[in-house]
């Protein structure tokens, strides 16, 4: 009773090992990319300050933000 064993695959025939090798390259590949186009395309650097307007109330964006978000609406 003699049972023959099979020689195993080698390991780039499972898809599942390819699967687990791409998925990080490609997350590597990716912000190797979104780097590149983030030094490439940077948005420019303001330097010119506007004083605000004398009867600016600088709290009057979060009241207008408050008193929004506390409407009831059907």
């Amino acid at each position: 009773m003699s049972a023959e064993i099979a020689p195993a695959a080698p390991w780039w025939h499972f898809r599942i090992v390819w699967l687990v090798a791409a998925l990080p390259a490609l997350a590597v590949a990716a912000s190797i990319a979104s780097a590149a186009i983030a030094m490439r395309h940077a948005d420019p650097v303001v330097t010119v300050h506007r004083a605000p307007a004398e009867d600016a109330n600088p709290m009057e964006p979060a009241l207008q933000a408050r008193n929004h978000a506390s409407l009831k609406r059907p």
